[in-house]
């Protein structure tokens, strides 16, 4: 498989073809310096310069390297030098990386765009980091939003100029070949502060936290978070050096921040940057720092981290959260730095809040996204095994991709979304499963529908596990159907949201797809006379001598009553709470709670 990356070098863009495609970024810079420096060591600038059009080459093989180009007059020309010294055959092997050849060519069309794009679209470097998931979906959220807009913005530039719109290649129509052509062309730079800026310590600390998820160890989520301050100090001078060497070698004109780890050491790296290697041309650089989870007393550690920051600091940080009063006071700072964010522009999977503005039709169906016939087949024979003998199998389709399952389900069936974040916890969802096998047994004439998140599907999964554990069960309560979910797309997701009440964490992006929800929830409910909306429960892992919402991790807490005052009915003339729609909740008090449904 050939795989095209792009090299930009005297003021022009090439493109070439990899075979190699599992080159790193690192050993692909260095591919593109190699054949930057090998192309100036052979050819003067004068002869580079001659190169004008776009069916210009260079091809490089193990003993040569030749430049055609063309005249005014369309006449070909080519020049051929011999490779010989060891410095040169030493680029030779870096370049090649066991090909034959290599051919470059020239990019006109890239580098057009690319003109346009150095003059309307600032360069950005987003940083995130990789325990759990919040942060890089997040990232993954502005990421996307930004540059399928500046997509847009370019259609329109040219949508009087058709010959230009036809040397737009898919790249530019295409948001992931775009965002690699935004890469590869310097303008978006992303980096995980644990993983890319700490190596294997950072690793390490990304593993414990997502460990801990998947246990349901909240002691220990909260004691990791607790120590951010510590790790502040210990690996700021790391995270300083390394943001410091990012924003000298990329010159990014904003950075993009999900995360709060050493906020202090970043602001740092940024003003010496605009102190001394910032190009005179260019504003100062500034942090836009985006909230992950709900703004409240509770969001210490985020919090902390700012409020202790100097003035000077302070001067080059832009604070994006949800809509709050108290934003400006939680942070300290000014409400010239805070942006206050609308439900619908908070940092949420684009495609999550393009498929909570459709209208839901026929809301007897559920969209199931399987990834392989492997797993439709083992989802048809655990809803067998729950089924009497009239049970019709999901119609699959006879390739081996991802394609959508049609699950019915009566309006009038109680139809539950679990969902416990990027890490499930295996035995709480077990534990769900066997409260819903009692809870069926105890009501035969209803109908349950669970829908499980299992994580990923592969040869060894949590999703075949479950499986396992249902088709071990001798008597399943045919009024009961438990669907095991593998990773999902936001349109099924959202369609599970809208028509099935949920139990998930508070994680800050679950709680802003569940206000997006509501969002779509409260004009569907204008529309339908029938249509509710849903209970939301929150799950809480019980911990000794607490409460249940006590036993919620401290910020996830602080989440929890932000959705719980988002969704409550007041009474217009008492202002009391009459009814709300999100409850704590644990395998233990699900009879309890459900019963109320």
């Amino acid at each position: 498989m050939i795989t095209t990356h792009l090299l930009k070098f005297d003021k022009q863009i090439w493109c070439y073809g990899q075979q190699n495609a599992s080159l790193d970024p690192d050993q692909l810079k260095e591919q593109n310096e190699a054949i930057s420096t090998l192309v100036k060591n052979f050819f003067s600038s004068e002869e580079r310069e001659n190169i004008t059009q776009s069916f210009s080459s260079i091809k490089i093989t193990n003993t040569t390297i030749s430049l055609t180009s063309n005249d005014s007059n369309a006449t070909q020309k080519t020049i051929v030098r011999f490779i010989r010294s060891k410095e040169d055959k030493a680029l030779l092997k870096i370049i090649l990386q066991g090909q034959k050849h290599l051919v470059v060519k020239r990019d006109t069309t890239s580098e057009n765009i690319y003109e346009i794009c150095q003059k309307d679209f600032s360069a950005r470097l987003f940083l995130y980091s990789s325990g759990g998931g919040g942060h890089k979906s997040a990232k993954n959220a502005l990421l996307e939003k930004d540059l399928k807009q500046f997509m847009r913005s370019l259609s329109f530039r040219f949508e009087n100029e058709q010959a230009t719109l036809a040397m737009m290649d898919d790249r530019f129509q295409d948001y992931a070949k775009f965002l690699k052509w935004c890469k590869e062309m310097g303008l978006v730079n992303e980096a995980d502060t644990l993983h890319d800026y700490l190596g294997p310590v950072g690793v390490k600390a990304a593993s414990n936290w997502d460990e801990a998820q998947k246990t349901g160890n909240v002691k220990k989520q909260e004691r990791l978070a607790s120590l951010q301050w510590l790790s502040d100090i210990i690996f700021g001078p790391i995270i300083f050096a390394r943001t410091l060497r990012a924003l000298i070698s990329q010159q990014p004109k904003e950075i993009i921040s999900t995360q709060a780890m050493a906020t202090g050491s970043i602001l740092r790296a940024i003003n010496v940057y605009n102190l001394f290697w910032k190009p005179k041309e260019h504003a100062d650089v500034k942090l836009h720092l985006y909230m992950t989870d709900m703004p409240t007393e509770l969001s210490g550690h985020f919090f902390d981290s700012i409020k202790n920051l100097s003035d000077r600091h302070k001067n080059i940080l832009m604070l994006h959260g949800p809509k709050s009063e108290k934003l400006e006071k939680l942070s300290g700072l000014s409400s010239s730095q805070i942006h206050q964010l609308d439900v619908l522009d908070l940092p949420v999977n684009p495609a999550f809040l393009e498929a909570a503005t459709q209208p839901l039709e026929n809301e007897e169906q559920i969209h199931i996204k399987i990834t392989c016939q492997k797993e439709g087949q083992l989802l048809n024979e655990i809803l067998k095994h729950q089924s009497s003998d009239t049970f019709k199998p999901l119609v699959m389709e006879g390739h081996d991709q991802s394609q959508i399952l049609n699950y019915q389900a009566k309006a009038t069936d109680k139809k539950m979304f679990i969902m416990l974040g990027s890490q499930p916890t295996k035995e709480a969802i077990k534990e769900y499963v066997e409260a819903y096998i009692k809870l069926a047994d105890s009501n035969p004439t209803e109908n349950f529908h669970l829908f499980a998140f299992t994580g990923q599907f592969s040869k060894e999964c949590f999703y075949q596990e479950l499986c396992e554990f249902i088709k071990a069960k001798d008597k399943w309560p045919t009024n009961l159907k438990v669907i095991p979910l593998s990773f999902q797309d936001p349109a099924q997701i959202v369609r599970l949201e809208l028509l099935c009440d949920t139990i998930t964490r508070s994680g800050g992006g679950t709680i802003m797809e569940l206000l997006v929800v509501e969002e779509a929830s409260k004009k569907m409910e204008e529309g339908k006379e029938n249509f509710s909306p849903k209970k939301r429960f929150i799950h809480a892992q019980p911990v000794e001598k607490r409460t249940l919402e006590e036993s919620i991790p401290l910020w996830e807490r602080g989440n929890f009553f932000s959705l719980k005052e988002s969704l409550e009915k007041q009474d217009s003339n008492s202002g009391q709470i009459i009814s709300s729609r999100v409850e704590a909740i644990s395998p233990a008090t699900f009879a309890e709670k459900i019963a109320n449904l």
